[in-house]
Protein backbone atom coordinates (compact mmCIF):
# COMPACT_ATOMS: atom_id res chain seq x y z
CA UNK A 1 0.00 0.00 0.00
CA UNK A 2 1.46 3.24 -1.27
CA UNK A 3 1.55 6.55 1.21
CA UNK A 4 -1.24 8.20 -0.78
CA UNK A 5 -3.47 5.50 -1.21
CA UNK A 6 -3.03 5.01 2.57
CA UNK A 7 -3.85 8.27 3.00
CA UNK A 8 -7.15 8.84 0.90
CA UNK A 9 -8.16 5.64 2.96
CA UNK A 10 -8.87 7.98 6.18
CA UNK A 11 -10.30 10.08 4.13
CA UNK A 12 -13.73 11.00 3.08
CA UNK A 13 -14.52 12.57 -0.09
CA UNK A 14 -16.41 16.29 -0.08
CA UNK A 15 -19.05 15.65 -2.54
CA UNK A 16 -21.10 18.60 -3.26
CA UNK A 17 -24.44 16.31 -1.75
CA UNK A 18 -22.04 16.25 1.57
CA UNK A 19 -21.40 19.33 1.51
CA UNK A 20 -24.95 20.38 1.06
CA UNK A 21 -25.74 17.87 4.59
CA UNK A 22 -23.32 19.92 6.01
CA UNK A 23 -24.47 23.28 4.82
CA UNK A 24 -27.85 22.06 6.00
CA UNK A 25 -27.22 20.90 9.55
CA UNK A 26 -25.59 23.98 10.04
CA UNK A 27 -28.55 25.73 9.10
CA UNK A 28 -30.73 23.83 11.21
CA UNK A 29 -28.88 24.41 14.34
CA UNK A 30 -28.07 27.99 14.07
CA UNK A 31 -24.81 27.85 14.99
CA UNK A 32 -22.25 29.07 13.46
CA UNK A 33 -18.57 27.54 12.92
CA UNK A 34 -16.49 29.28 15.53
CA UNK A 35 -19.80 27.87 18.09
CA UNK A 36 -19.47 24.51 16.74
CA UNK A 37 -15.73 23.73 16.71
CA UNK A 38 -15.55 25.35 20.42
CA UNK A 39 -18.34 22.74 21.52
CA UNK A 40 -16.97 19.81 19.50
CA UNK A 41 -13.67 20.88 20.91
CA UNK A 42 -14.59 20.30 24.40
CA UNK A 43 -16.12 17.32 24.59
CA UNK A 44 -14.03 15.34 21.40
CA UNK A 45 -10.96 17.09 20.87
CA UNK A 46 -10.49 16.41 17.29
CA UNK A 47 -8.44 19.44 16.30
CA UNK A 48 -10.23 20.69 13.58
CA UNK A 49 -9.71 24.77 13.14
CA UNK A 50 -12.47 27.20 11.70
CA UNK A 51 -9.92 27.41 8.41
CA UNK A 52 -10.46 23.70 7.92
CA UNK A 53 -14.38 23.55 8.29
CA UNK A 54 -14.85 26.90 6.29
CA UNK A 55 -13.10 24.96 3.43
CA UNK A 56 -14.88 21.78 3.65
CA UNK A 57 -17.86 23.69 4.06
CA UNK A 58 -17.41 25.81 0.46
CA UNK A 59 -13.71 25.96 -0.50
CA UNK A 60 -11.37 24.23 -2.37
CA UNK A 61 -10.71 21.17 -0.01
CA UNK A 62 -11.66 17.60 -2.07
CA UNK A 63 -11.28 15.48 1.16
CA UNK A 64 -11.34 15.26 4.80
CA UNK A 65 -9.82 13.34 7.71
CA UNK A 66 -12.97 10.69 8.62
CA UNK A 67 -12.54 11.16 11.99
CA UNK A 68 -13.20 14.66 12.07
CA UNK A 69 -15.45 14.87 9.10
CA UNK A 70 -18.04 11.91 10.84
CA UNK A 71 -17.66 13.56 14.65
CA UNK A 72 -18.84 16.90 13.30
CA UNK A 73 -21.51 15.51 11.49
CA UNK A 74 -22.77 13.09 14.66
CA UNK A 75 -22.14 16.06 16.49
CA UNK A 76 -24.55 18.74 14.65
CA UNK A 77 -27.25 16.02 13.92
CA UNK A 78 -27.42 15.14 17.29
CA UNK A 79 -28.55 19.26 18.37
CA UNK A 80 -31.49 20.56 18.47
CA UNK A 81 -32.92 22.99 16.27
CA UNK A 82 -31.97 27.05 16.46
CA UNK A 83 -29.52 25.15 19.14
CA UNK A 84 -27.13 28.16 18.28
CA UNK A 85 -29.81 30.96 19.70
CA UNK A 86 -30.48 28.98 22.96
CA UNK A 87 -29.08 30.36 26.22
CA UNK A 88 -28.19 27.15 27.07
CA UNK A 89 -25.17 27.47 24.16
CA UNK A 90 -23.91 30.85 25.22
CA UNK A 91 -23.20 29.92 28.72
CA UNK A 92 -21.28 27.06 27.87
CA UNK A 93 -18.90 28.52 25.41
CA UNK A 94 -19.35 32.06 26.89
CA UNK A 95 -20.57 33.91 24.73
CA UNK A 96 -22.65 36.90 24.09
CA UNK A 97 -25.66 36.66 23.05
CA UNK A 98 -27.24 39.30 20.62
CA UNK A 99 -30.54 41.46 21.07
CA UNK A 100 -32.61 40.59 18.69
CA UNK A 101 -35.58 43.73 18.50
CA UNK A 102 -38.83 41.96 19.31
CA UNK A 103 -39.90 42.52 15.98
CA UNK A 104 -38.72 42.08 13.09
CA UNK A 105 -39.45 42.15 8.80
CA UNK A 106 -37.70 40.37 5.89
CA UNK A 107 -36.07 43.06 3.80
CA UNK A 108 -38.16 41.80 0.60
CA UNK A 109 -41.32 42.02 1.61
CA UNK A 110 -40.76 45.71 2.39
CA UNK A 111 -37.68 46.51 -0.47
CA UNK A 112 -39.68 46.81 -3.54
CA UNK A 113 -42.18 49.88 -1.47
CA UNK A 114 -38.72 51.23 -0.03
CA UNK A 115 -37.07 51.63 -3.72
CA UNK A 116 -40.12 52.86 -5.63
CA UNK A 117 -40.58 55.83 -2.44
CA UNK A 118 -36.67 56.42 -2.80
CA UNK A 119 -36.96 56.55 -6.62
CA UNK A 120 -40.24 58.79 -5.98
CA UNK A 121 -38.76 61.57 -3.52
CA UNK A 122 -34.62 61.17 -5.04
CA UNK A 123 -34.25 60.38 -1.53
CA UNK A 124 -30.48 58.64 -0.71
CA UNK A 125 -30.25 56.90 3.00
CA UNK A 126 -28.34 59.87 3.96
CA UNK A 127 -30.62 62.40 2.87
CA UNK A 128 -33.61 60.50 4.64
CA UNK A 129 -31.44 60.19 7.94
CA UNK A 130 -31.02 63.80 7.88
CA UNK A 131 -35.16 64.14 7.33
CA UNK A 132 -35.69 62.12 10.50
CA UNK A 133 -33.08 63.94 12.68
CA UNK A 134 -32.72 62.79 16.19
CA UNK A 135 -36.27 61.55 16.60
CA UNK A 136 -36.11 58.35 14.35
CA UNK A 137 -35.81 55.08 16.49
CA UNK A 138 -32.48 53.88 18.32
CA UNK A 139 -30.01 52.39 16.40
CA UNK A 140 -31.28 53.23 12.97
CA UNK A 141 -28.45 54.73 10.25
CA UNK A 142 -28.00 55.48 6.96
CA UNK A 143 -25.42 52.83 6.73
CA UNK A 144 -29.21 50.49 7.69
CA UNK A 145 -31.14 51.51 4.92
CA UNK A 146 -28.21 50.84 2.49
CA UNK A 147 -27.98 47.59 3.64
CA UNK A 148 -31.56 47.01 3.03
CA UNK A 149 -31.00 48.11 -0.42
CA UNK A 150 -28.04 46.38 -1.69
CA UNK A 151 -28.98 42.85 0.05
CA UNK A 152 -26.16 42.83 2.60
CA UNK A 153 -29.12 41.93 5.40
CA UNK A 154 -32.11 39.62 4.96
CA UNK A 155 -33.89 41.37 8.07
CA UNK A 156 -34.72 44.33 9.80
CA UNK A 157 -36.10 45.91 13.12
CA UNK A 158 -40.03 46.64 11.85
CA UNK A 159 -39.71 49.97 14.05
CA UNK A 160 -36.71 51.54 11.77
CA UNK A 161 -39.13 50.05 8.77
CA UNK A 162 -41.91 52.28 9.85
CA UNK A 163 -40.19 55.47 10.46
CA UNK A 164 -38.66 55.19 7.01
CA UNK A 165 -41.30 54.47 4.67
CA UNK A 166 -43.60 57.00 7.10
CA UNK A 167 -41.43 59.55 6.09
CA UNK A 168 -41.08 58.64 2.85
CA UNK A 169 -44.65 58.56 2.01
CA UNK A 170 -45.52 62.06 3.54
CA UNK A 171 -43.36 63.11 0.92
CA UNK A 172 -45.58 64.85 -1.66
Amino acid sequence: MTDKSRQRKNRIELTDEIRDTLRAEMSRTALTDIALIKLIDKDHKVGLTTAVFKKWFNGPTAFAKQGQFSTVLEALKSYPDDYGNTKEVHDKLGLKRRKVPAEQIAVKDFLPDLQKEMKRTGLMPTAIMRLIGSGGPPGLKAFTITRWTTGKTDFADKTHVDCVLNLLRSIP
